[in-house]
């Protein structure tokens, strides 16, 4: 009786074995997925890149891709091409027990001479009723044009305070497609990760299991605290079936701050002013101090739509840094308005910020010196200093005037119960102290008695951190208030992180950049840089004038006061050198003995990544 299979042979059919070649073929290498391919339409047996069987088709781009993956091999058929056999042995022909041949050598000589008709007489044929039932399996040939993708990430996309790795580590970073992946097409020719100023980095690279659908990268090189860091995929990796991303897929999230920042945030709180925010009739909510990212991202421009128009509450909060030398602690206050909305519309910008220093002395832990910041206009920042009895850095005899000190007041006076009390104008945001009442129409920072009396403010108070929100009631927003809560916010994980973002235009953070220089000169040789390039200024969606991060102010008078001109940037990432040149021109400071004077070393500087805590004797613990 006839095989089963003999249909298919009677056709000639030319059947070949995935990685293999019928005989007398050529034994070429069977494709992959993935590789080159000669033409469009083609099909052909190959391997996943796995190496499994499979169907292959050749794409338009000319690669392999996986039409279908075969149970158990791919046959190729010279009239209709390569397709699965899900159980078919590896030969196919007529099976010994069921089938008589009708070859010469296997008929008795009385056969001999039959015509073909006596010989399909004398063949059994079976018929439907006795062909035994066959399994037959059905393998999906639906093609995979699907072009992969990344599911998740670790640590995930814009995702803050990403833990430091541990000494001598790397930084780990996972990456999960929503399929398979091809693994040449994986490797440092279509990754990239870019450190905080965007150069690349080395990294090594595997797979996190069988499944081939997560990779984990290894960054070699020191990771700086409070950074960006940046992953980039190329379009032109691709998955089993070849087919490509097609897209690049960028990644960018932020370590943490330095470790051991506690004692810090302690200072913080316990030095923290109280503000008096005056408030204007109109807008209010502009005069609020608050924190960047109040509508929930990091985009610039449209901070003036949400303060304006959606925001139903408005938290206060202050952003605060702390830099140490062996002498004094310097702590910076800074306020943030997502509006400065003026009376005259051409003043009127987005992302305005003001602030105040307090410089406190470790020996005793006495606030001896406030500084305030402000932008008046364009390039004209202004600042007033005022510094305590107790101070000890002028010399006996002489008068803080002679320093460029604008007022000296008793400590108590000053700082009461250890707080600085700070007045923040309406709409301009000028920073001033509230006791000084003398200052003329260019000087700014008018206040008077009658002035206070009359003034609609609202009073911002630091309540070891209870935010007490400022609500929208009627479609008005409150002009007094009084004992109201504000959040302390780093600057070192929220502003400063974002540094590296330099896409400078209307959909980012920045405006412009500056390359900080360091103010240096006989008494201040060798003193810490960066590199690359900062940015120097917000976005400001209305178009008239930009707000400074800290990092970028500087004191920059334009209203004929005498002023000592130091680089932008000095006065924030160089405090030691900031007060001791404006205040101490003279250079009559008691340099630091290890007891008292003024210390030009620094224990902790976070924007140069100095670290001394714990090791000099003058430094804090790090706690």
């Amino acid at each position: 009786m006839i095989a089963r299979h003999a249909p298919l042979f009677a056709l000639g059919l030319a059947l070949v074995a995935t990685g293999c070649s019928s005989e007398g073929a050529s034994s070429a290498a069977a494709p992959v997925a993935g590789q080159d391919c000669p033409a469009a339409g083609v099909t052909a047996c190959g391997t996943t890149g796995d190496g499994a069987p499979a169907v292959l088709a050749c794409s338009n781009v000319l690669l392999w891709t996986v039409q279908a993956e075969c149970a158990l091999e791919c046959l190729v058929n010279p009239d209709t091409g390569a397709a699965c056999n899900g159980d078919a042995p590896d030969t196919v022909g007529p099976e010994p027990s069921d089938t008589v041949t009708d070859t010469g050598a296997d008929v008795g000589a009385e056969d001999q001479g039959r015509g073909t008709d006596e010989n399909l007489d004398d063949t059994q044929v079976d018929t439907e009723e006795d062909l035994e039932p066959e399994e037959v399996h059905f393998v999906d040939l639906m093609p995979d044009f699907t072009p992969p993708w990344v599911k998740a990430t670790n640590p995930s996309a814009g995702q803050m305070d990403v833990p430091l790795p541990q000494q001598g580590e790397p930084l780990e970073i996972v990456i999960t497609f929503t399929e398979k992946m091809f693994e040449p097409t994986l490797g440092d020719k279509t990754i990239e990760v870019f450190d905080p100023a965007g150069k690349n980095m080395a990294f090594s690279w595997e797979f996190t299991g069988e499944q081939k659908d997560e990779i984990r990268l290894k960054v070699a090189g020191a990771i700086f605290p409070s950074s960006p860091y940046s992953v980039e995929l190329s379009p032109d990796i691709r998955d089993l079936a070849g087919n490509p991303m097609g897209n690049t897929y960028q990644l960018t999230f932020y370590m943490a701050s330095s470790g051991m920042q506690q004692v810090y945030r302690d200072l913080a709180a316990q030095f923290a002013p109280v503000f008096y925010q005056e408030v204007a009739a109109e807008l209010p909510q502009a005069d609020y101090p608050t924190r960047f990212d109040l509508d929930g991202n990091w985009v610039a421009e449209d901070n003036v739509t949400f303060i304006t128009s959606k925001a139903s509450s408005v938290e206060p909060y202050v952003h605060f840094m702390v830099t140490e030398t062996k002498s004094h602690f310097f702590i910076y206050y800074v306020l943030f308005y997502p509006y400065r909305y003026t009376v005259d519309e051409y003043n009127r910008f987005g992302n305005d910020t003001a602030g105040v220093t307090v410089v406190v002395r470790k020996s005793d832990s006495a606030p001896v010196v406030l500084e305030t910041y402000f932008k008046a206009s364009g390039d004209d920042e202004r600042s007033f200093s005022f510094i305590t009895n107790e101070a000890a850095l002028i010399p006996g005899g002489e008068s803080p005037y002679t320093y460029k000190f604008d007022e000296v007041y008793p400590q108590t006076t000053l700082f009461p119960n250890g707080h600085a009390t700070v007045y923040i104008s309406k709409q301009k945001h000028e920073s001033c102290s509230w006791l000084k009442e003398s200052n003329g129409f260019l000087d700014g920072c008018i206040l008077n008695p009658g002035i206070k009396a009359g003034m609609q403010k609202i009073e911002l108070v630091y309540k070891g951190g209870a935010v007490t929100p400022l609500p929208n009631s009627g479609g008005t927003f409150p002009t007094t208030a009084s004992d109201v809560g504000f959040g302390l916010i780093h600057i070192m994980e929220s502003w400063w992180p974002h540094r590296g973002e330099m896409d400078i235009g209307t959909a980012k953070m920045w405006a412009e950049t500056y390359a900080y220089k360091p103010y240096t000169s006989t008494i201040f040789p060798n003193r810490p840089t960066l590199s690359g390039d900062l940015p120097s200024a917000f976005v400001d969606p209305v178009g008239n004038d930009n707000g400074r991060p800290i990092w970028a102010w500087k004191y920059n008078p334009q209203n004929g006061t005498s002023f000592y001109d130091m680089p932008r940037g000095v006065l924030t990432l160089d405090p030691a050198v900031h007060f001791k040149q404006r205040h101490d021109q003279g250079n009559k400071w008691a340099d630091w003995n290890g007891t008292a004077g003024w210390s030009l070393d620094y224990c902790y500087n976070a924007y140069f990544n100095i670290d001394y805590r714990g090791l000099w004797p003058e430094c804090s613990l790090k706690q």
